[in-house]
């Protein structure tokens, strides 16, 4: 009801909320207590996430690892212990954030945020919730209690690749999400998404049109990843042209680390 009635800050891990500081004369309201919204649970082909979930409880899932596991990967990633204790996958979701590591590989695997009002529940694919740096389609009366994402076939390649200034606790310069079939010496079905270099996060399609339309080779990636739509933008941490020269070479790790590349 606060939602709906009051300018309100929803406070879940707190790792950008306490730093940044809550907006002027906004209420704060704290989802720590409620256990529920931090379950991580089978529902018949999906795995239903809650909102507040931390890196750790992604990390340490039996269900995440064995049906959506690039979101471990992804989880491990994220700063260091204390950050991946006490920040949420809810909380990285509503900061929307370009460099937010979860959303390119939410984006690979269909997932879909739940919002919760007095009005009711809706859900909102991931690639149609973002709809610029730190602004969503949440409206203000509204929550994101999970994050809703398919089980994913177990024989699919799939991979997430960060690249930062430094092995820990970096904000990405650059990262790759991948899910694909794997069809002889082809990929079919491919799901991509860059991280940190455009300013919402989202499938790009002509990088996987390219990725399906020839036998997969170092050459064939190098190519698809020439294709991306993506607009980098220099900042403190990267130049725009090292951005998009990060695009083919965070694909060519995924592919090779245990990949379809590193078969051959």
């Amino acid at each position: 009801m606060l939602l709906g009635s009051e300018r309100c800050a929803v406070l879940a891990g707190g790792t950008d909320l306490l730093v940044n500081g809550r907006p002027d004369g906004s209420l704060l309201v704290d989802l720590g207590a409620i256990r529920s919204v931090a379950e991580v649970r089978e529902d018949g082909d999906m795995i239903r996430i809650g909102a507040t979930a931390t890196y750790t409880d992604l990390a340490g899932s039996d269900l995440v690892t064995a049906w959506c596991d690039p979101l471990r990967d992804a989880a491990l990633e994220i700063g260091g212990r204390q950050i991946q204790n006490q920040g949420t996958i809810g909380g990285n979701v509503a900061n929307a954030s370009p460099a937010g590591d979860t959303l390119p590989v939410l984006a690979v695997l269909d997932a879909t945020v739940e919002l919760s009002s007095a009005r009711g529940i809706r859900t909102v694919p991931i690639d149609q919730f973002c709809t610029g740096p730190g602004a969503t389609v949440r409206r203000p009366d509204e929550l994101i209690t999970a994050i809703v994402v398919p089980k994913r076939p177990r024989d699919d390649v799939a991979f997430f690749v960060k690249v930062g200034p430094r092995r820990a606790q970096a904000i990405s310069i650059a990262s790759v999400a991948v899910r694909a079939q794997r069809r002889g010496d082809r990929l079919g079905a491919v799901r991509l998404s860059y991280g940190a270099v455009s300013p919402v996060v989202a499938r790009d399609r002509a990088v996987e049109a390219v990725l399906e339309s020839a036998p997969l080779t170092p050459d064939l990636v190098r190519a698809a990843a020439a294709t991306s739509s993506a607009t980098p933008i220099t900042d403190v941490r990267a130049t725009a042209s090292y951005r998009r020269r990060l695009l083919a070479g965070t694909l060519l790790r995924g592919f090779s680390d245990g990949g379809p590349l590193g078969d051959t």
